[in-house]
């Protein structure tokens, strides 16, 4: 779910939550790491008017398609033969978080790692003593249990 689309007391929780940050976090460090996709090809570099009269190779259509599609906020670079452009996310683990991304708020190749991870970190330590403290105050203002009755 988009961020954007989360309305009423849900925002605290979406904004309250650790593992919001943590699940970015965790997710850009494995694509990082992951080897290139041999799936997808980079788009050959010429102008569009030379790919619509045929004078930067014979690329089939759907390819080239996929090679003109690109956004400011969708940049591409690179196709998947045969493929259809839902199914093609990427070389690089970056091109795949940045094309995922467009999809999924938590698929973020720009997500800065120490200091999301340290968010959520804050975070959890927050919850986590406001957790001891309820607990405590609440323990602390009952009664101790009645002693069972002698047989």
């Amino acid at each position: 779910i988009r961020q954007d689309a989360v309305h009423g007391p849900t925002t605290l929780f979406l904004h309250l939550n650790p593992l919001r940050g943590a699940y970015t976090a965790f997710t850009k460090l494995a694509f990082e790491a992951s080897p290139p996709y041999s799936g997808a090809q980079p788009c050959p570099l010429c102008p569009i008017w030379d790919r619509v009269v045929g004078r930067c190779g014979n690329l089939p259509l759907d390819d080239q398609l996929q090679c003109d599609a690109q956004t400011d906020e969708w940049p591409r670079g690179f196709y998947c033969p045969g493929q259809p452009i839902l199914r093609c996310f990427g070389i690089s683990g970056d091109q795949i978080l940045s094309s995922l991304h467009f999809l999924y708020d938590a698929a973020d190749h720009q997500v800065s790692v120490p200091s999301t991870a340290a968010a959520a970190l804050l975070m959890a330590m927050i919850l986590k003593g406001a957790h001891a403290y309820i607990l405590r105050s609440r323990c602390a203002s009952g009664e101790p249990p009645a002693k069972p009755p002698a047989r």
